[in-house]
């Protein structure tokens, strides 16, 4: 979306439902994204993006466009704060399940699902042993789709935070993810 466009249907939104179904069209599947990573049942995330989306609606005439990635870093504000309100509500630790990211998939064999299952559950596993920091940045650059300058506002944090993060957080996943690489000429034999 060209940002042009985007402060055009936000500026719009408040009374035109035309301009808010280009917004809702374009972040409604990187909103479904994190909020499905970030809760374990599909009716859970069902609700709770239909909450943000409400309260969107209900205060979009508030916004203030102040710079290219505001709408976008408001949008997941909400976001975020309505998962921590699930949180807060449910006070339990949740398990994970397979998130709804938006991918247009044909049918997919059966095998296909299942690897694509248990490779994501291994990722998932992996992400949740992650300082709770660095699981939220990378939740929400992964999942969001967000850039770190919106990850940085929404999270309170300075961009080199969040890059400080996100950097330790990938090398953590690669190292624990990543199989051992074979030492270096391990398939020549040892001459005397």
């Amino acid at each position: 979306m060209h940002k042009e466009d985007e402060q055009k249907w936000v500026q719009a939104a408040p009374y035109n439902p035309q301009a808010f179904m280009h917004l809702y069209e374009h972040y409604f599947p990187k909103v479904l994204a994190y909020v499905s990573y970030r809760i374990h049942t599909p009716q859970d995330v069902e609700d709770i993006v239909a909450e943000i989306f409400l309260k969107v609606v209900r205060d979009i005439h508030q916004f203030e466009w102040r710079h290219e990635h505001a709408f976008s870093g408001w949008l997941f504000q909400i976001a975020y704060n309505q998962v921590m309100d699930f949180y807060r509500r449910q006070a339990v630790e949740t398990k994970m399940t397979t998130p709804f990211i938006g991918e247009d998939i044909t049918s997919p064999s059966l095998e296909e699902a299942v690897l694509h299952q248990e490779t994501f559950q291994q990722a998932r596993t992996l992400i949740q042993q992650l300082p709770p920091r660095q699981q939220e940045v990378i939740t929400l650059k992964f999942f969001g789709h967000l850039r770190n300058q919106e990850i940085a506002a929404i999270l309170k944090l300075n961009e080199k935070t969040v890059a400080a993060h996100l950097c330790r957080g990938l090398q953590d996943l690669y190292r624990a993810f990543a199989p051992e690489a074979p030492p270096k000429n391990a398939h020549e034999k040892h001459v005397p």
